[in-house]
Protein backbone atom coordinates (compact mmCIF):
# COMPACT_ATOMS: atom_id res chain seq x y z
CA UNK A 1 0.00 0.00 0.00
CA UNK A 2 1.05 3.55 -0.87
CA UNK A 3 2.33 5.74 2.29
CA UNK A 4 -0.19 8.91 0.79
CA UNK A 5 -3.44 5.98 0.66
CA UNK A 6 -2.43 4.90 4.16
CA UNK A 7 -2.58 8.17 5.80
CA UNK A 8 -5.60 9.33 3.95
CA UNK A 9 -7.41 6.15 5.37
CA UNK A 10 -5.91 7.26 8.88
CA UNK A 11 -7.54 10.73 8.18
CA UNK A 12 -10.81 9.36 7.12
CA UNK A 13 -10.73 6.77 10.21
CA UNK A 14 -10.05 10.28 12.90
CA UNK A 15 -12.62 12.73 11.28
CA UNK A 16 -15.09 11.62 13.89
CA UNK A 17 -12.57 12.66 16.76
CA UNK A 18 -11.50 15.94 15.41
CA UNK A 19 -11.32 18.78 17.90
CA UNK A 20 -13.76 22.00 17.37
CA UNK A 21 -10.19 23.74 17.40
CA UNK A 22 -9.93 21.79 13.98
CA UNK A 23 -12.75 23.22 12.54
CA UNK A 24 -15.54 20.66 13.80
CA UNK A 25 -18.16 22.31 16.00
CA UNK A 26 -19.34 20.50 19.48
CA UNK A 27 -22.96 19.50 20.05
CA UNK A 28 -24.63 20.59 23.55
CA UNK A 29 -27.85 18.19 23.82
CA UNK A 30 -30.65 20.01 26.10
CA UNK A 31 -34.20 18.85 26.87
CA UNK A 32 -37.14 21.37 27.56
CA UNK A 33 -39.71 20.20 29.78
CA UNK A 34 -43.14 21.97 30.11
CA UNK A 35 -46.55 21.23 32.11
CA UNK A 36 -49.76 23.34 31.62
CA UNK A 37 -53.20 22.81 32.67
CA UNK A 38 -56.63 23.24 32.15
CA UNK A 39 -60.04 22.62 33.61
CA UNK A 40 -61.88 19.90 31.20
CA UNK A 41 -64.45 20.83 29.62
CA UNK A 42 -66.07 17.66 28.64
CA UNK A 43 -68.76 15.49 30.42
CA UNK A 44 -68.64 11.76 30.03
CA UNK A 45 -71.11 9.00 31.31
CA UNK A 46 -71.19 5.65 30.93
CA UNK A 47 -74.46 3.59 32.01
CA UNK A 48 -74.35 -0.45 31.49
CA UNK A 49 -77.83 -1.31 30.33
CA UNK A 50 -78.52 -4.52 32.01
CA UNK A 51 -81.29 -7.20 32.09
CA UNK A 52 -81.74 -10.31 33.44
CA UNK A 53 -84.69 -12.67 31.44
CA UNK A 54 -85.56 -16.53 32.12
CA UNK A 55 -85.73 -17.07 27.89
CA UNK A 56 -83.56 -15.64 25.11
CA UNK A 57 -86.84 -13.77 23.58
CA UNK A 58 -87.25 -12.28 26.48
CA UNK A 59 -84.31 -11.24 27.28
CA UNK A 60 -83.69 -9.28 24.02
CA UNK A 61 -86.82 -7.58 23.72
CA UNK A 62 -86.83 -6.23 27.43
CA UNK A 63 -83.14 -5.00 26.74
CA UNK A 64 -84.22 -3.34 23.64
CA UNK A 65 -86.84 -1.95 25.23
CA UNK A 66 -84.71 -0.41 27.97
CA UNK A 67 -82.56 0.50 25.87
CA UNK A 68 -84.83 2.85 24.09
CA UNK A 69 -86.44 4.02 27.10
CA UNK A 70 -83.28 5.11 28.31
CA UNK A 71 -82.66 6.90 25.35
CA UNK A 72 -85.89 8.45 24.76
CA UNK A 73 -85.95 9.68 28.65
CA UNK A 74 -82.10 11.18 28.04
CA UNK A 75 -83.29 13.04 24.79
CA UNK A 76 -86.70 14.49 26.68
CA UNK A 77 -84.57 15.85 29.42
CA UNK A 78 -82.53 18.16 27.09
CA UNK A 79 -79.57 15.56 25.90
CA UNK A 80 -78.63 15.62 21.97
CA UNK A 81 -79.62 12.41 20.19
CA UNK A 82 -76.34 12.73 18.32
CA UNK A 83 -74.16 13.39 21.99
CA UNK A 84 -76.07 9.18 23.01
CA UNK A 85 -73.65 6.43 21.71
CA UNK A 86 -74.22 2.57 22.26
CA UNK A 87 -71.40 -0.56 22.06
CA UNK A 88 -73.33 -3.80 20.46
CA UNK A 89 -75.69 -6.14 22.16
CA UNK A 90 -74.94 -8.98 24.08
CA UNK A 91 -77.19 -11.58 25.58
CA UNK A 92 -75.34 -14.59 27.56
CA UNK A 93 -76.15 -17.76 28.86
CA UNK A 94 -76.03 -17.79 32.88
CA UNK A 95 -75.68 -20.94 34.74
CA UNK A 96 -76.07 -22.11 38.40
CA UNK A 97 -75.03 -25.22 40.69
CA UNK A 98 -77.20 -27.28 42.47
CA UNK A 99 -75.78 -30.32 44.27
CA UNK A 100 -72.93 -29.77 41.55
CA UNK A 101 -75.15 -30.33 38.18
CA UNK A 102 -74.97 -26.84 36.13
CA UNK A 103 -78.44 -25.69 35.56
CA UNK A 104 -79.67 -23.17 32.98
CA UNK A 105 -80.96 -20.03 34.61
CA UNK A 106 -81.72 -17.80 32.24
CA UNK A 107 -80.38 -14.80 29.72
CA UNK A 108 -78.24 -11.53 30.68
CA UNK A 109 -78.17 -8.98 28.22
CA UNK A 110 -76.40 -5.55 28.24
CA UNK A 111 -75.66 -2.58 25.91
CA UNK A 112 -73.18 0.39 26.86
CA UNK A 113 -74.26 3.84 26.60
CA UNK A 114 -71.79 6.49 26.41
CA UNK A 115 -72.51 10.06 26.40
CA UNK A 116 -70.55 12.75 25.93
CA UNK A 117 -70.85 16.51 25.56
CA UNK A 118 -69.82 20.06 26.93
CA UNK A 119 -69.94 20.28 30.45
CA UNK A 120 -72.63 21.96 32.03
CA UNK A 121 -74.43 21.91 35.69
CA UNK A 122 -77.76 21.50 33.90
CA UNK A 123 -76.64 19.15 31.77
CA UNK A 124 -75.07 17.38 34.35
CA UNK A 125 -78.38 17.44 36.61
CA UNK A 126 -80.59 16.45 33.55
CA UNK A 127 -78.69 13.18 33.13
CA UNK A 128 -78.37 12.19 37.03
CA UNK A 129 -82.34 12.65 37.35
CA UNK A 130 -82.85 10.56 34.79
CA UNK A 131 -80.77 7.89 36.04
CA UNK A 132 -83.02 8.06 39.43
CA UNK A 133 -85.47 6.67 37.98
CA UNK A 134 -86.71 2.73 39.06
CA UNK A 135 -86.21 1.62 35.20
CA UNK A 136 -82.52 2.86 35.22
CA UNK A 137 -81.06 2.07 38.53
CA UNK A 138 -78.04 0.41 36.67
CA UNK A 139 -75.19 2.48 37.81
CA UNK A 140 -72.76 4.39 36.00
CA UNK A 141 -69.66 5.88 35.61
CA UNK A 142 -69.00 9.59 35.20
CA UNK A 143 -65.78 11.39 34.58
CA UNK A 144 -64.39 14.87 32.84
CA UNK A 145 -61.89 15.19 30.11
CA UNK A 146 -59.98 17.62 27.70
CA UNK A 147 -62.08 18.63 24.36
CA UNK A 148 -60.20 18.38 21.17
CA UNK A 149 -59.63 22.50 21.16
CA UNK A 150 -58.36 22.53 24.56
CA UNK A 151 -56.13 19.68 23.96
CA UNK A 152 -54.75 21.37 20.49
CA UNK A 153 -54.24 24.84 22.62
CA UNK A 154 -52.59 22.79 25.45
CA UNK A 155 -50.08 20.92 23.31
CA UNK A 156 -49.35 24.20 20.94
CA UNK A 157 -48.37 26.06 24.68
CA UNK A 158 -46.70 23.07 26.39
CA UNK A 159 -43.97 22.59 23.39
CA UNK A 160 -43.95 25.94 23.28
CA UNK A 161 -42.60 26.22 26.49
CA UNK A 162 -40.50 23.15 26.18
CA UNK A 163 -38.37 24.86 23.53
CA UNK A 164 -38.65 28.09 25.86
CA UNK A 165 -36.97 25.57 28.57
CA UNK A 166 -34.20 24.63 26.29
CA UNK A 167 -33.39 27.64 25.20
CA UNK A 168 -32.85 28.99 28.73
CA UNK A 169 -30.97 25.74 29.79
CA UNK A 170 -28.65 25.87 26.48
CA UNK A 171 -27.99 29.40 27.26
CA UNK A 172 -26.87 29.27 30.67
CA UNK A 173 -24.19 26.30 29.51
CA UNK A 174 -22.74 27.64 26.69
CA UNK A 175 -22.61 30.99 28.58
CA UNK A 176 -20.92 29.40 31.88
CA UNK A 177 -18.79 27.85 29.02
CA UNK A 178 -18.09 30.92 27.13
CA UNK A 179 -18.74 29.22 24.08
CA UNK A 180 -21.77 30.28 21.34
CA UNK A 181 -23.85 28.60 19.80
CA UNK A 182 -23.79 28.00 15.97
CA UNK A 183 -26.57 26.53 14.90
CA UNK A 184 -29.23 24.11 15.84
CA UNK A 185 -28.40 20.69 14.86
CA UNK A 186 -31.26 18.39 15.81
CA UNK A 187 -34.62 18.65 17.59
CA UNK A 188 -36.67 15.52 18.67
CA UNK A 189 -39.91 15.35 20.01
CA UNK A 190 -41.70 11.99 21.31
CA UNK A 191 -39.65 9.17 19.83
CA UNK A 192 -36.90 10.52 22.46
CA UNK A 193 -38.95 9.22 25.70
CA UNK A 194 -41.88 7.06 23.98
CA UNK A 195 -45.19 8.19 25.76
CA UNK A 196 -43.31 9.19 28.83
CA UNK A 197 -44.08 12.44 27.75
CA UNK A 198 -47.91 12.57 27.37
CA UNK A 199 -49.55 12.34 31.01
CA UNK A 200 -53.04 13.33 31.02
CA UNK A 201 -55.35 12.91 33.47
CA UNK A 202 -58.85 12.55 34.07
CA UNK A 203 -60.59 12.14 37.25
CA UNK A 204 -63.34 9.56 37.07
CA UNK A 205 -66.68 9.55 39.40
CA UNK A 206 -68.44 5.98 39.93
CA UNK A 207 -71.66 5.74 41.72
CA UNK A 208 -74.85 3.90 41.86
CA UNK A 209 -78.21 6.28 40.60
CA UNK A 210 -80.21 5.54 43.88
CA UNK A 211 -76.97 7.24 45.71
CA UNK A 212 -78.41 10.40 44.49
CA UNK A 213 -82.26 10.37 45.60
CA UNK A 214 -81.85 13.53 47.61
CA UNK A 215 -80.07 16.80 46.12
CA UNK A 216 -78.54 17.46 43.41
CA UNK A 217 -74.74 16.07 41.99
CA UNK A 218 -72.41 18.73 42.60
CA UNK A 219 -69.06 17.91 40.90
CA UNK A 220 -66.02 20.21 40.54
CA UNK A 221 -63.50 19.22 37.51
CA UNK A 222 -59.94 19.48 38.81
CA UNK A 223 -56.93 20.57 36.58
CA UNK A 224 -55.99 18.09 34.20
CA UNK A 225 -52.05 18.06 32.91
CA UNK A 226 -50.71 17.96 29.56
CA UNK A 227 -46.46 17.45 30.18
CA UNK A 228 -44.59 17.47 26.55
CA UNK A 229 -40.63 17.47 26.18
CA UNK A 230 -38.80 18.58 23.47
CA UNK A 231 -34.64 17.85 22.82
CA UNK A 232 -32.89 19.75 21.33
CA UNK A 233 -29.25 19.53 20.02
CA UNK A 234 -27.34 22.71 18.99
CA UNK A 235 -23.53 23.04 17.30
CA UNK A 236 -21.48 25.28 19.55
CA UNK A 237 -17.74 26.42 19.22
CA UNK A 238 -15.71 28.77 21.32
Amino acid sequence: MKASNFILIIALLLHPFLSPAQGYPSVMKVQGQARVFAIPEMLEVNIPVQVKEATYEACSSQLVTTYNDLSTALIKAGINKDEIKSSGLNIQEYYNYYERERKLEGYTGNIQISIKLAHSDEKLQSIMRTLRDERFKFGYNLGFSLSEKQKETLEAEAIKNAIADATMKGTSIVNGLGMKVVSVHEVNYGYTTGNQDILTRENVYMAKADMEQTGDLQLNPQLQEVYRNVGIIWHIVK
